[in-house]
């Protein structure tokens, strides 16, 4: 088994879909989003990329299978799809769970999973229930992104304190509140969730999401550029490079006049961390953490 050993970037947070083939009943209210976004619209503006990680893209709980085996159909066609992400629903009974993870396994890009937290109330959070969903996770070793918003993230804290050992990669650096002030409560509140989360020795962060995060027409301005850099500054300083990775969020986060592609985003991540963090930020650790291989 070769090991990604080249300089090339990798994106650690894509999503693709085709609504020919599945529902993503979130995408209705999103006229700018709600075409089918393929794996060749993405190569035509990822710049720099060498591989990329797709994440489960919301497709409703009854296609969560079938979504994570479209997206493995397209690696023949798509060579730069190094690993899935796919959806699981971790609050499903044990033996329901158990069959859904067995059949993810059976997928040769199979990385890990992701149950789409951040809609849901925070008792969610709290419960046995979530808990028996990661501690299957932490049994067959398999990663989990966390995706809240930056309320949430003392309950995902609390939670993953009482889970069994798990390697975690925490979405969008926790959402922090993009059109706040960073000098406000609000900012105060993510930091503090985060240093929570960061403190578990299984936690990793991407830096992804940002500008899905602040309101249209800001995204791509001072404003948006100075909250993004303090954001990733807090996020190394929590968890160093080595539990940092980059991820574009496309097409999320590039929607818009003023979105920002992936090779944009790159770049912007880019500038704000050395060449020795950008080794491990750039692909060393969503290699090591998702298993990747050329």
């Amino acid at each position: 088994m070769e090991r990604f050993d080249t300089p090339e970037p990798v994106d650690a947070h894509v999503h693709v879909w085709d609504r020919s083939l599945l529902r993503l009943d979130w995408l209705d209210d999103l006229p700018e989003l709600a075409t089918s976004r393929l794996p060749w619209a993405y190569d035509a503006q990822r710049g720099k990329v060498g591989a990329a990680v797709f994440v489960q893209a919301g497709a409703r709980p009854a296609d969560a299978l079938a979504e994570a085996t479209w997206v493995q159909s397209l690696a023949q066609g798509w060579p730069a799809l190094a690993g899935i992400v796919a959806d699981a629903d971790l609050l499903s009974p044990p033996v329901e769970l158990g069959a859904h993870l067995d059949a993810l396994e059976e997928l040769p890009l199979y990385r890990g999973v992701r149950h789409l937290l951040q809609d849901l109330d925070v008792q969610v959070l709290r419960s046995d229930a979530l808990l028996l969903g990661l501690d299957a996770l932490a049994r067959r070793d398999s990663s989990f992104d966390a995706c809240v918003r930056w309320w949430q993230l003392e309950e995902l804290a609390g939670l993953l304190e009482r889970s069994s050992p798990l390697t975690v990669v925490l979405d969008h650096i926790g959402k922090p509140p993009l059109d706040s002030d960073v000098k406000s409560e609000a900012w105060a509140g993510w930091e503090v969730g985060l240093r929570r989360i960061g403190a578990l020795p299984g936690a990793h962060v991407k830096l992804s999401g940002l500008s899905a995060e602040m309101s249209a027409g800001a995204k791509a301005g001072p404003t948006f550029r100075a909250r993004a850099a303090h954001a990733i500054e807090t996020a190394l300083d929590v968890f160093g490079a080595e539990r940092a990775m980059f991820g574009s969020d496309w097409p999320v986060s590039a929607v818009g006049g003023a979105g920002l592609s992936t090779a944009e985003w790159l770049d912007f991540v880019r500038g704000q961390v050395s060449d020795v963090e950008w080794l491990e930020i750039g692909s060393g650790t969503a290699a090591r953490v998702y298993r990747l291989e050329r």
